[in-house]
C-alpha cells in the first residue's frame, strides 16, 4: 500500500511539471507561400532552397515542418541535429537527433520490459507469501493473510498493466492509424515522420519534421538551418495561450 501511495504521489508531481499553456509558433518576417492554412518562409542561395513551416507543439516538444531542396551541382549530407531554435530567453535548443532520441527510447522499453518483469514477480512472491503465512496462523488468521496476499497481487498487476498500456503508447508500440501523423512521444514518429539524416542529390528536396524541446519562457525565436556551412535564420513570434 506505501508504494502505491508513493506512485500515486509521483504522478501528480509529474502532471504539475506540465505547462499550462498551449503554444503556437507564427513567423515574424514575410510569410513566402500558404500551403492549406500553413505558412511558409523560405530562405535560399546558390546551393540551397530552405522552406520552415510550424507545425505543432505537445506538452514537451515544438514541431517544425523543415524542406531542403539541393539547388547546387553535387550532392550534400544534411543533418537536422544541426537546426537551432534561439530565444530571447532561457538557453538555445538543439534539434532533438532521432537517431539518439530513437536508441534512447528503444532502452527505455528493455528497461519497461525489465521493470515490469520484477512486479510480475513481486506479485507472485506476495502470494505465495500470504499462503504460507495462512497456513501456519490459526483458522481466525488465514482469511485475512489469503485476502492481504490476493490484494497485494491484484494491486500490483493493476499498476504493471496501468503502466504497460501508457509505455505501449508513449514508445510507439502501438502504431498510429492509418493517415494520422503520431506526436514526438510516439517511437513512429522518430521513425518515418522526423528529419533524419540525408544526402540530397542535386535537384532533389528532403522534408520532414524536425523536434526541439518547449522553452515556454521566451516570446521570440531565430530557428536557425545550417545548409553546407550557410545558416539560414527564420524568426518565430511565439503565442501562449492558457486554456
Amino acid at each position: 500500500m506505501r508504494f502505491l501511495i508513493t506512485l500515486f504521489l509521483f504522478y501528480l508531481a509529474l502532471s504539475g511539471c506540465s505547462s499550462p499553456y498551449v503554444v503556437r509558433m507564427e513567423p515574424d518576417t514575410e510569410v513566402s507561400a500558404h500551403r492549406y492554412g500553413v505558412k511558409l518562409v523560405v530562405r535560399s542561395n546558390e546551393d540551397a532552397k530552405v522552406t520552415v513551416s510550424f507545425y505543432d507543439s505537445s506538452p514537451k516538444y515544438v514541431v517544425f515542418h523543415l524542406e531542403v531542396e539541393n539547388t547546387s551541382s553535387t550532392a550534400f549530407d544534411f543533418d537536422p541535429a544541426s537546426c537551432l531554435l534561439a530565444g530571447d530567453a532561457g538557453p538555445v535548443q538543439q534539434a532533438i537527433d532521432p537517431e539518439v532520441q530513437l536508441l534512447s527510447m528503444d532502452i527505455k522499453s528493455v528497461k519497461s520490459t525489465r521493470a515490469a518483469k520484477g512486479f510480475a514477480i513481486a506479485g507472485v512472491a506476495a502470494s505465495i507469501a500470504g499462503a504460507a503465512l495462512a497456513a501456519n496462523t490459526g483458522a481466525a488468521d488465514s482469511y485475512l493473510y489469503s485476502d492481504l496476499a490476493i490484494n497485494t497481487t491484484s494491486d500490483l498487476s493493476f499498476v504493471l498493466r496501468d503502466e504497460d498500456n501508457e509505455d505501449l503508447v508513449a514508445r510507439g508500440e502501438v502504431a498510429p492509424l492509418d493517415g494520422e501523423e503520431p506526436p514526438p512521444s510516439n517511437r513512429y514518429f522518430w521513425l518515418d515522420y522526423a528529419f533524419r539524416i540525408t544526402t540530397i542529390d542535386p535537384g532533389k528536396t528532403a522534408f520532414g519534421k524536425v523536434a526541439f524541446p518547449r522553452n515556454d519562457e521566451a516570446e521570440y525565436f531565430n530557428f536557425i538551418v545550417t545548409v553546407q556551412d550557410e545558416e539560414f535564420s527564420f524568426p518565430f513570434n511565439q503565442k501562449r495561450f492558457r486554456p
